[in-house]
């Protein structure tokens, strides 16, 4: 299994950025992820941060499709390959309908586009002159100026539902998985199988990684108070609504829904126009529509289980989710999770040091390695 941290894009300052990609390297994480919503450019961070470190991959969690065309895309997995050959992957997604209602985008087709995506992204990174014939992409004689990267680009997908899960499958190098209950990654993996045996491929050739949101704190239930703050947000987005109903939350989204006003939308989009974090300003309605049990049923690394086995002394303050985090704050809060990880994946390495730090909120990734 590898163990990776997904960098927020919240616009930390770039020297805290890189102090923290190199802290994680010397401490044996293996990857990066470095997403992207309205705020930090992906592709531009995952440069940066490449040129910075020598063992880590970093990789785009994710890019959306609706965003850049495959050409354009392949454009960048190319210069980021070039930058630290063999050291990236390249996640690609069809994002939210709110993404891109803000650049003014439809949303549209998702599986359909994504696969004519990746169809193109293959052909210009081997170096071929592509002219393709698709219902939603029509390069001409397209070809790398450059010679194309010596190795393969890995290319992963987001993937929630199980049209796109098989299709991942059945094209994809690896699957991303997030807001997974428990209960439902055994099914999620079935259906990635059934898109590789449609494609002639076996389970084991597909890398998958799972988005586990954690929380270095003892407070269990404040955590998960926080948690279901961020799963609201989530809520609101078309990708995320789909998934939630086929998991079995749809009462509970029908719920939400009946709760929510229009004025009290409006309202905070007037107040907070520039807030990263704006989705996540809910009413005491909406959130009361979202019970405890469905956040403590995701995926969530709690920590006072395995704590005084290992001797990890993790902060006993909790605060609330918020996108207003002083940079020197969340870095803290990374390195220190990612210190506790690291302490349970290995008993060989040192104890944490007993320096209570504050606890935030931060998303690491679990990457099962290939079978």
């Amino acid at each position: 299994m590898r163990v990776g941290l997904g960098i927020p894009p919240i616009g930390l300052p770039m020297d805290l950025c890189f102090e923290l990609v190199q802290q994680a390297e010397a401490r044996g994480f293996d990857y990066i992820s470095v997403g992207e919503a309205w705020g930090t450019e992906t592709c531009t961070m995952a440069g940066a941060l490449l040129a910075r470190t020598h063992r880590i991959q970093v990789g785009t969690g994710i890019v959306s499709i609706y965003l850049r065309p495959p050409t354009l895309a392949a454009m960048q997995a190319m210069t980021l390959d070039l930058i630290a050959p063999g050291r990236t992957c390249f996640g690609l997604g069809v994002s939210t309908q709110n993404i891109n209602g803000f650049h003014g985008i439809p949303w549209d087709y998702p599986v359909s586009r994504t696969r004519e995506y990746v169809s193109i992204l293959r052909q210009v990174l081997a170096g071929e002159r592509v002219t393709y014939e698709g219902k939603f992409y029509r390069p001409r004689g397209f070809q790398l100026s450059v010679p194309p990267p010596s190795g393969r680009v890995p290319i992963y997908l987001a993937a929630v539902k199980s049209q796109m899960l098989q299709l991942a499958g059945e094209v994809a190098d690896g699957v991303l998985l997030a807001w997974l209950p428990a209960r439902q990654l055994s099914l999620s993996i079935a259906e990635i199988a059934k898109g590789a045996a449609r494609a002639g491929r076996s389970l084991s050739e597909i890398d998958i990684g799972c988005y586990i949101h954690t929380a270095v704190t003892n407070n269990r239930q404040q955590t998960l108070k926080q948690l279901r703050r961020v799963l609201v947000g989530y809520c609101q987005a078309n990708t995320y609504i789909q998934g939630f109903r086929h998991f079995g939350y749809g009462d509970i989204l029908t719920k939400y829904i009946a709760t929510g006003k229009p004025e009290i939308a409006r309202w905070q989009r007037r107040l907070f126009p520039n807030r990263w974090s704006r989705s996540c300003m809910y009413s005491e309605h909406q959130m009361s529509a979202v019970p405890m049990s469905s956040a403590s049923g995701k995926p969530v690394c709690n920590c006072p289980s395995w704590r005084h086995r290992r001797r990890v002394s993790l902060p006993k303050r909790t605060s609330p989710a918020s996108s207003k985090r002083f940079a020197n704050e969340t870095v803290c809060v990374l390195l220190c999770f990612g210190r506790a990880l690291l302490c349970v994946l290995s008993a060989t390495r040192p104890a944490c040091p007993r320096r209570a730090r504050p606890a935030r909120h931060g998303r690491a990734i679990r990457h099962p390695r290939r079978r």
